[in-house]
């Protein structure tokens, strides 16, 4: 029974915090409109996903298969990862001005 309720605190923090993270990248990317900042919005919301999915799953079934449950939740975390990194990566920096608007929009 402990073990539930920590899980679900837990997860109730993961999520709170990543869907804060996902606020703040949905509204700088609505201010900015580059695509580094929607996809930084994409991959803290595949983490919290994965998180929701991994409590329900082993909550429902009673911890029963839990490699797989483990397994789809290491996979989909890894996929949030990799959309951050890309976001990170292609993140050109600089203030949010019309012309770096235009150019993120033209793709250069």
């Amino acid at each position: 029974m402990l073990t539930q309720a920590l899980l679900v605190v837990t997860t109730v923090g993961i999520v709170g915090a990543g869907l804060i993270m996902v606020g703040f990248a949905i509204r700088a990317y609505a201010r900015s409109q580059t695509r580094a900042l929607a996809a930084l919005a994409i991959g803290f919301t595949l983490i919290a996903g994965a998180s929701i999915a991994t409590s329900v799953s082993a909550l429902l079934t009673d911890f029963r298969g839990i490699q797989n449950i483990l397994l789809f939740q290491t996979a989909i975390t890894f996929g949030g990862y990799l959309v951050i990194g890309y976001a990170v990566y292609s993140f050109k920096g600089g203030s949010a001005s019309s012309e770096s608007v235009a150019d993120e929009a033209a793709g250069d």
